[in-house]
């Protein structure tokens, strides 16, 4: 079963609140090392993941979720870009991206979904 509008907006904002906790960019994730993890790796005990790029924290978050729902919190945040979904990614590992760029992408997405 997909997300409604609400739980979508949801999802969003707990994706900021790991981003506020550790966000990273050129991974997927990283640990306290600053070792780059790779999508197989966020749920295994021993990764110990304390940074996620955007994609990865959408998959974080979401890890029960449908790809249906996931494909739907990729478009809020696309849309609220005026990109792609798939340059979502390369909109996170920008030169000079910010955590605080993250954190707004997320939470002004949740905000435009909410109306």
């Amino acid at each position: 079963m997909t997300q409604t509008t609400e739980q979508t907006a949801q999802s969003l904002e707990r994706m900021a609140e790991l981003f506020e906790s550790g966000w990273c960019q050129e991974a997927y994730a990283r640990n306290d090392w600053g070792r780059s993890l790779g999508p197989d790796e966020l749920f295994e005990s021993d990764a110990d993941p304390v940074s996620f790029c955007l994609q990865g924290g959408l998959l974080k978050v979401m890890h029960d979720d449908t790809s249906a729902s996931k494909a739907k919190v990729r478009k809020a945040l696309a849309d609220t870009l005026g990109i792609r979904r798939c340059e979502l990614m390369d909109w996170n590992d920008v030169d000079g991206r910010t955590k605080k760029d993250v954190v707004c992408l997320c939470l002004d997405a949740a905000n435009s979904l909410r109306g």
